[in-house]
């Protein structure tokens, strides 16, 4: 790769990301881990010229002209490709013990294969003093240099928050360079579901002037009538989602709170047979799940799920239409489908229908590489035209 282009992997945060570099082509996966898997970034204090690492990496390409060139070429290309694969499935199970030990080979076979092309950078006497730092050994699990390597930054995994702690504290003290605590956390459970509700509803007038559409009243398989927005809240509860988050205009917030969160008045509570009167309970602890958030404006879709950022947090969640009822034929319901291939991909899913194309132009449409047949499609571009989906 050319310099620089592993630091757009700093644009995923702590997410870990398989980044391919071929060519001008850059393929990035997020994926998760099984199980926290506890690191040390350590600022080495001293410096590297990496222009002059590269310098003479490059004359070890295109073409091998000894065996130096050959290892160059074989540890950059088949090896590295092989330990990265490695190093990919062992953080995905997230089995720390393994990815140390690949740590440590792969920065074995850096300085076998590496270090004699450019001795004045890659020797790296700091560095390999703090690798083999023996105060530290009983705490890690591996390490090895970061990037171009040379004396720039280390890393290390460790096995718990404790012996993260400890080498920190031992580098700091004894050696004076600077640390920096990363943990990858295991994969997070979607807890959460947005909602947007904010529309007018403009394909539904003049009904929806005097009814909100997501108010619309219908008959749902249990056989009891209920507004529309009831029946997609219960199928995000019932695939076990915890926190509903409504977004709504400020003067529509009193409708949904009315239905969700506050009893009828007595008078009527008490016309309602036992079995109406427990329901009335259900729907308060549905409420309860409910919180609000308002949307000012109506700029969109889009802005409407950007209201939600707050509220959403730093969480994986999952996004729902308010005007849109979904039926499964699977007893597993849409909402449930969804989240279990979010547990197996460990990245962003979306939900999609097959749709006639006289109808395509209501819609947007993708183009992708099946996984599973007719079930699981990797989504490479998306498009809303006849043409290029033909």
């Amino acid at each position: 790769s050319r310099c620089g282009r592993m630091d757009q992997g700093c644009a995923y945060g702590n997410r870990p990301v398989m980044m391919t570099f071929d060519g001008d082509r850059i393929d990035v996966n997020e994926f998760n881990v099984a199980k926290d898997l506890f690191f040390v970034i350590v600022d080495l204090g001293s410096s590297k010229d990496t222009k002059e690492i590269l310098h003479q990496l490059n004359h070890c390409y295109p073409f091998a002209e000894n065996e130096l060139q050959k290892n160059v070429q074989e540890y950059l290309g088949s090896t590295s490709a092989q330990m990265t694969r490695q190093a990919h499935e062992a953080l995905h199970q997230g089995d720390a013990v393994r990815v140390g030990q690949l740590m440590k080979e792969a920065q074995a076979e850096f300085d076998k294969n590496l270090q004699p092309a450019c001795p004045s950078q890659l020797t790296a006497p700091i560095l390999h003093r703090t690798l083999n730092y023996a105060s530290i050994q009983p705490y890690i699990l591996g390490g090895k240099g970061v990037g171009s390597q040379g004396d720039g930054s280390a890393q290390f995994i460790v096995k718990d928050a404790a012996d993260q702690e400890k080498v920190i504290e031992i580098l700091e003290q004894d050696l004076g360079m600077s640390c920096l605590k990363l943990v990858i956390q295991a994969e997070q459970r979607v807890r959460k579901a947005v909602i947007p509700a904010a529309g007018f509803g403009t394909r539904l007038f003049p009904a929806s002037k005097v009814v909100k559409k997501e108010l619309f009243p219908i008959v749902d398989r249990d056989g009891r009538a209920k507004p529309a927005i009831m029946v997609i809240i219960e199928e995000a509860v019932n695939s076990g989602i915890e926190e509903i988050c409504l977004i709504v205009q400020s003067g529509d917030r009193q409708l949904f709170e009315a239905f969700f969160k506050t009893p009828p008045p007595i008078e009527n509570f008490n016309k309602l047979s036992k079995e109406d009167q427990e329901y009335c309970q259900y729907l308060m602890d549905l409420g309860n799940r409910i919180s609000f958030v308002m949307q000012e404006t109506q700029d969109g879709f889009g802005h409407a799920v950007y209201c939600a950022r707050e509220w959403v947090g730093n969480e994986p969640f999952l996004l729902m239409l308010g005007d849109h009822l979904y039926s499964s034929d699977h007893q597993s319901s849409c909402a449930k489908q969804l989240l279990d291939v979010y547990k197996r991909a460990g990245h962003s899913v979306v939900g999609l229908q097959v749709t006639h194309v006289d109808q395509l132009h209501m819609f947007g449409c993708v183009t992708g590489i099946w996984q599973d047949p007719d079930s699981i499609l990797s989504v490479q571009i998306h498009r809303s035209t006849f043409l290029y989906r033909r």
